[in-house]
């Protein structure tokens, strides 16, 4: 049945008085599983939006199927209560603990979305109609996080017009450990959110959105997600187009080599005692370890690697498993995969001064200092022989650290090695390929309210990781006590320009489609990188800096892979 017809049941239920049925279920849809129950709520101006909350899109993944590939959930008769979000996936607290919020309860049974429908949908099932939808995977490392509105709020979106998605995938240790079996081949985290796409396909039209004209939108480890599923094969056909909020599939911050894998899974089981190299037995030892046990032994290995542990692999080719990523990626990437989806990429001037408290609890300044490897992306320390990182090391320390590492330039060097360069790189690639447009975009505002200052307790110039996304988002355990950001201040002009920016994207693949009186935003060429700098609301144009120039020519000077594929390109 049409989601419109449902609404118009339950208004005309109200109107006959039969006011104590209504408030069971003010707003119901049918599902291909069963029946499930939102609420009404409202969004930014008091505009009403219908808002589902813990729908179950796969099976619980406990027991036997704590590690394997999801499964669609089981169907239900009666009238599902989705007016309470579901538990996160469990996890080690990395920002939870640190912001004024926290994760409402952990459990393994955790795969569930969250669907926000504007009151005024209409959708009559057939053709191209029904309403754009906006599916996000949130970020976190691959290691914590929710999709919940908590931290990831529709109120600024779903006043527009927009079917928004979120919703929780397996973190860590549950999400991507591998042993290279068929029980444990590595990605689980990427199949929950194939699944949940797919979910979005049989389903959405029941909430007026049109599974045709989906935009999948990451952020940190989220976008590189997206990215990940954008030249998967696995993927192929369940989204339109893509936004990228600080992050790529070029490996950055994480790394997909089975060695970098190895050595996290040897560092896992010590903790654990598990002495055994026989895949079969370590999977029952870990199907009958604790929960606890686990979130524990990922805890004190995370701390040795710093801010990833288990991370997106590149998978071998095993009987009866579909492979979500088989090659590296940035050998995908020079292949086109990935280049027909119109694309925004978008960056911010201060990534890493977000993580300036967690740098000092994993106390990486000294750790930098002995090993100043540590400063370069996984994919190069773990990726050459021992001498030749120290060597590579040698010349980051040299040129950027003046042989001391501080803070300061610690977090400078994190923002270019773990984001930066892959997104300026990305841009590069996509600009020789061709295909779709790709946007370039650089988020450098400074706040006068910043939920993450206000919940860290810190401050800084520009912006930070996670910055933009607060004013396309939003944060609601920061803003408990407002509406908004204060009217017609320049962080509430702001907003609008950025969710403006969003809209527009999602609507008609361009961000000022539907802009009037603004500069024009051409995409990336193979002539000129160029990107967008939001230093306030207003566009401008902006070239690269001499800065960022030279960062990408040293970082592509000591990556011998991102150089060979750059030649390969350009010839």
């Amino acid at each position: 049945m049409c989601y419109r017809l449902l609404i118009g049941v339950a208004a005309l239920c109200i109107q006959l008085s039969y006011a104590a049925e209504c408030d069971k279920c003010p707003v119901k849809v049918e599902l291909d599983s069963g029946p499930v129950c939102g609420r009404v709520l409202l969004a930014e101006n008091s505009t009403q939006y219908h808002s589902f909350r813990g729908i179950p899109y796969a099976k619980p993944p406990v027991g036997n199927r704590r590690f394997r590939a999801p499964e669609s959930p089981d169907p239900w008769t009666e009238p599902l209560d989705a007016s309470v979000e579901g538990p996160a996936c469990p996890q080690r607290d990395i920002f939870y603990g640190i912001l004024p919020m926290q994760i409402r309860g952990q459990s393994e049974d955790c795969l569930y979305a969250n669907v926000h429908v504007p009151a005024n949908v209409d959708c009559s099932g057939d053709g191209d109609s029904g309403l754009p939808v906006l599916v996000f995977i949130h970020g976190g490392a691959f290691t914590s996080g929710s999709g919940n509105s908590d931290m990831y709020g529709p109120e600024y979106l779903v006043r527009e017009g927009v079917v928004i998605v979120t919703f929780n995938y397996r973190l860590g240790v549950f999400g991507f450990l591998s042993l290279n079996t068929e029980e444990v081949p590595g990605n689980a985290g990427l199949r929950d959110m194939i699944e949940l796409l797919k979910w979005v396909q049989r389903n959405i039209r029941a909430f007026g959105g049109n599974p045709d004209n989906v935009t999948l939108m990451g952020q940190s480890a989220g976008a590189a997600s997206v990215h990940l599923l954008s030249i998967s094969k696995a993927a192929k056909g369940l989204f339109k187009q893509v936004i990228q909020l600080s992050g790529t599939a070029v490996p950055s911050f994480f790394t997909g080599s089975r060695a970098y894998s190895d050595n996290v899974n040897k560092m896992f089981f010590t903790e654990l005692g598990i002495e055994s190299t026989d895949p079969a037995a370590v999977y029952q030892q870990l199907l009958n370890t604790p929960l606890n046990q686990l979130i524990y032994a990922s805890e004190k290995v995370q701390y040795n690697t710093g801010l990833c542990t288990f991370v997106p692999i590149i998978e071998d080719e095993i009987t009866g498993v579909t492979r979500v990523l088989e090659d590296d990626p940035i050998n995908l990437i020079g292949e086109g995969r990935g280049k027909d989806y119109p694309t925004l990429l978008s960056f911010t001037t201060d990534e890493a001064e977000v993580f300036r408290y967690l740098i000092l609890v994993f106390n990486l300044v000294e750790r930098a200092q002995q090993n100043p490897a540590l400063g370069l992306p996984p994919r190069i320390s773990f990726g050459v022989p021992a001498e030749e990182a120290a060597t590579l090391a040698a010349a980051l320390q040299q040129k950027y650290l003046n042989g001391t590492v501080t803070l300061d330039a610690l977090i400078s060097v994190l923002t270019n090695s773990l984001f930066n360069h892959a997104a300026f790189k990305f841009a590069e690639w996509r600009s020789l390929l061709g295909g779709a447009p790709l946007y370039f975009h650089q988020f450098s505002y400074k706040s006068e309210f910043s939920p993450l200052k206000y919940g860290l307790w810190i401050d800084y110039d520009g912006a930070a990781h996670a910055e933009d996304l607060t004013y396309i988002l939003r944060v609601n355990s920061a803003l408990q006590d407002y509406v908004s950001f204060p009217p017609k201040t320049k962080d509430d002009n702001m907003k609008e320009w950025m969710t403006n920016m969003i809209i527009n994207f999602i609507r008609c693949s361009n961000p000022t489609c539907m802009a009037d009186d603004v500069s024009p935003w051409p995409p990336v060429s193979k002539d000129n990188i160029r990107y967008q700098d939001s230093v306030g609301p207003a566009y401008k144009l902006t070239e690269m800096t001499p800065e960022q120039t030279d960062m990408v020519q040293f970082y592509d000077s000591i990556d011998a892979q991102i150089r060979e594929m750059t030649e390969k390109l350009k010839k």
